[in-house]
């Protein structure tokens, strides 16, 4: 399983999509302040780093953006993709707290009928 992750707004476009779905590559989608990034699946996994909110490397993530990541996910596992997601290290601990956070909303919405796939938070 390989995923890229792009950090040049120029590599965000059909061409480059077309091209890891044909090889069945993973696209990276980036939670970063000053950045707006695809949120979409080219291949078996969907990864998503949350690199900050508000501040690069910093902040913490509020409930209704963890909702909506949630549901996010939820959708892609839905579809049959595996999802990963991964909190940066902050001084503050921030990650920690919205990991957990993620993963409670995540088993909530497996409580509620959801479909039951994996995932790593």
């Amino acid at each position: 399983m390989h995923v890229f992750e792009f950090r040049e707004r120029s590599w965000y476009c059909d061409r480059v999509f077309e091209l890891l779905r044909g090889k069945d590559v993973g696209f990276c989608h980036i939670s970063m302040p000053g950045l707006d990034c695809p949120f979409l699946a080219t291949g078996p996994v969907v990864y998503a780093r949350m690199h900050g909110v508000g501040v690069k490397y910093g902040g913490c993530y509020g409930e209704d953006q963890l909702r909506d990541l949630a549901g996010r996910l939820q959708d892609f596992m839905n579809r049959g993709h595996g999802v990963f997601v991964y909190f940066n290290n902050d001084a503050l601990a921030y990650a920690v707290d919205n990991a957990y956070e993620l993963r409670q909303l995540l088993e909530e919405m497996r409580g509620n009928g959801h479909a039951q796939r994996g995932y790593a938070v």
